[in-house]
């Protein structure tokens, strides 16, 4: 759904996954795939999908849920902390977004 820049630790970690010697993380009872959890130091931006198959209509869904989830967030005066990168909300803005 997102683009994702794995570091080398996710890297070891999808490496011993698929020999089946994962190591757990610290603190957590299981270890979680690489891209599991999206870091992106520009912020999240949308990542280039194929326009055909399951994988596009999947995340076109996924994508219409955090519409709606957003859209309730905003109902509800609630804050939601979504760190998007900067090109992508002039996207979403249509150009126009300021500090």
């Amino acid at each position: 759904m997102w683009i994702c820049d794995d570091n080398e630790n996710d890297a070891e970690i999808r490496k011993n996954s698929e020999t089946n010697e994962a190591q757990p993380e610290e603190g957590s009872g299981s270890v979680k795939p690489a891209g599991y959890y999206v870091n992106r130091e520009s912020g999240l931006f949308p990542a280039p999908l194929a326009q055909d198959g399951f994988m596009c209509s999947r995340t076109a869904d996924l994508f219409w849920f955090l519409g709606a989830f957003l859209a309730k967030t905003l109902q509800d005066n609630r804050l939601v902390d979504l760190p998007l990168s900067r090109p992508f909300l002039k996207i979403l803005c249509q150009g126009e977004i300021s500090r």
